[in-house]
């Protein structure tokens, strides 16, 4: 299945977790209340019928325990599903990476730099850890192959 596709319909950018595996110094997530599991499936119900696509956002959406259910029962409603992330976990988890492309019908890496140096510099990185840009092209190529 070709999953290529041109999202014409209003689309939700959702910020459902300020959680975050970086320490990026100029981050501005650190604001807004987490939802309860409850109420994050009750925000989808509530959604229903309004936009044709939710983009998955954060913080770092991958690292919630929330993720997978919330845009298994997104796609089950009807939207169409999409995810912005930092890459970090989607490179160090492959089998958490696989179940991820084979939901999304898209999805964004979040890139500020490729430089090694300047990531450091800005706190772009996980446990002194700093996604090398063979890592980027890696993941792009994994995120390709799934035709996102």
């Amino acid at each position: 299945m070709n999953k290529n596709k041109v999202f014409s319909g209003l689309t939700l950018n959702w910020h459902f977790t300020r959680k975050c595996n970086m320490g990026c110094k100029y981050c501005f997530v650190s604001v807004g209340k987490e939802l309860s599991r409850t109420e994050r499936f009750s925000v989808l119900e509530k959604l229903k019928g309004t936009f044709e696509r939710i983009n998955f956002v954060g913080g770092e959406p991958t690292i919630h325990p929330d993720l997978i259910d919330l845009m298994i029962k997104a796609k089950e409603m009807g939207f169409k599903v999409t995810l912005v992330t930092n890459g970090y976990r989607m490179i160090k988890d492959p089998i958490f990476a696989e179940r991820v492309l084979d939901i999304v019908d898209g999805i964004g890496i979040s890139v500020d730099s490729i430089n090694e140096e300047t990531n450091k510099k800005i706190g772009r990185c996980h446990c002194h850890q700093i996604i090398s840009k063979e890592e980027y092209v890696n993941l792009c190529k994994k995120i390709k192959k799934h035709n996102l």
